[in-house]
C-alpha cells in the first residue's frame, strides 16, 4: 500500500511485512523533493512517478530505493513547473505530467527528454492548469485544465477543445 499525504512525504506498506517505509521532505536521493503530495502511480518496472505541489515530479527507483527529482529549472531539459497535478503513463510508455501554471508536459522516459505544451504552443489550450489526465481505449489522451477539456490525437499530432 502506498499512501501520499499532505506535508508528511509518502508511506509505503509491504504487505509481507505489514510495516510502512516512511520518505519524508529532504534534500537528497533518499528523501522526496516536497510535502505535498498530489499523485502516485506506478510503472511497468514496479518504480513510482509521484507529483508534488512543492517539489516537482520524483521518482522512486524500485531497484535502489533512491529517488530521482524533476524540477523546473534544474537542467535546460527539466519541467516546466514544480507544482505538479496530474500524472498518466500512456500505452507508449511515455510520461505525462500536469502542472499548475506550468502546462502539460511529456517525458520521453527512454531518452529522458521533456516536451512541453501551453497556451504559448497549442492554439487549444485555454489555461496552463492541467488537474486531470486520461488515456482511453482508442489512445486519444483527455486533458482537463481549469478553463475546460482538451484531447490530444497522437495519430494526427493534434490538440483539440473538447465541446
Amino acid at each position: 500500500m502506498i499512501l501520499g499525504t499532505y506535508f508528511g512525504g509518502i508511506n509505503f506498506s509491504l504487505k509481507l511485512y505489514q510495516q510502512f517505509n516512511i520518505y519524508e521532505e529532504g534534500n537528497s536521493d533518499n528523501y522526496i523533493s516536497g510535502k505535498a503530495v498530489r499523485q502516485i502511480i506506478g510503472d511497468q518496472d514496479d518504480n513510482l512517478w509521484i507529483a508534488t505541489e512543492d517539489g516537482g515530479l520524483n521518482f522512486l527507483d524500485a531497484k535502489k530505493d533512491k529517488f530521482k527529482v524533476y524540477k523546473h529549472n534544474q537542467s535546460p531539459n527539466s519541467i516546466s513547473y514544480n507544482n505538479v497535478h496530474s500524472l498518466m503513463l500512456d500505452k507508449q510508455n511515455e510520461l505525462w505530467i500536469g502542472t499548475f501554471l506550468g502546462g502539460l508536459n511529456k517525458l520521453n522516459l527512454k531518452t529522458q527528454q521533456f516536451s512541453l505544451y501551453n497556451r504559448a504552443n497549442v492554439k487549444a489550450f485555454n489555461a496552463d492548469n492541467i488537474f486531470a489526465l486520461l488515456e482511453d481505449r482508442s489512445g486519444l489522451i483527455w486533458i482537463a485544465s481549469s478553463n475546460g477539456v482538451v484531447t490530444y490525437d497522437r495519430s494526427r499530432n493534434v490538440f483539440k477543445q473538447f465541446e
